[in-house]
């Protein structure tokens, strides 16, 4: 709770420095973002992987299957795998190229910020409001502890350019490579057919009614 207290403060101080006090220049922006993406990574990257917390027990789970993907060959692993294949090979190969568990608390959030924020630099009108919403709706506190949605909600994101660019099969690809960390990102696919609809009244109130009935 401090951990997360203190990365919230400083992710305010930083907003407010730069959102009031410092020109808005692309510089200025990637700078912040950075700092913002190193003050998380570090945050969640620190944590005891050994101790089991009430509010953050994943990590134990995520950190002790890091650990005994040491113990097999790239085989013998793979056939244990029944779902998910994405996130366990990756699992495998943080265990096997760094041979340290603890490596994989700061690798996942590495991937987690670099999307998210790329997402925020290159879309985001307002940088640092969108950071805030990144906490305050609960992403931040999202990618604590469930590591195989995070990546695949931050992967999607990175879809979200093919989108933009027209080009479904780049789009296909990727939102599949999400899946593969966690089967529910398939549900991404649809976002390529909603996003070539025009947002006019007449498709909201459509739309809106499709998803409240």
């Amino acid at each position: 709770m401090i951990g997360c207290l203190t990365v919230i403060s400083v992710i305010g101080v930083l907003s407010a420095f730069f959102a009031y006090l410092m020109p808005k220049t692309k510089n200025n922006k990637i700078i912040y973002l950075i700092l913002c993406a190193v003050t998380i990574i570090l945050q969640m990257g620190l944590r005891d992987g050994t101790i089991q917390l009430s509010d953050v027990g994943d990590v134990v789970v995520y950190y002790t299957n890091c650990k005994k993907a040491m113990d097999y060959s790239f085989a013998d692993y793979f056939a244990t795998l029944k779902k998910d294949y994405g996130y366990y090979i990756f699992n495998w190969l943080i265990a096997h190229i760094f041979r340290e568990p603890q490596v994989i608390l700061f690798v996942v959030p590495t991937i987690v910020c670099f999307f998210s924020f790329r997402f925020i630099y290159k879309y985001s009108d307002n940088v640092y409001l969108s950071v805030i919403l990144f906490f305050t709706l609960g992403f931040y506190g999202f990618a604590l502890t469930a590591f195989r949605q995070s990546i695949a909600m931050a992967i999607c994101l990175w879809a979200y350019d093919y989108v933009k660019k027209k080009k479904i099969i780049p789009f296909i690809l990727i939102t599949l490579l999400a899946a593969s960390f966690h089967q529910t990102a398939i549900i991404f696919l649809p976002v390529y057919v909603i996003g070539r609809i025009k947002l006019t009244e007449k498709n909201v109130i459509i739309y809106t009614a499709i998803l409240a009935a």
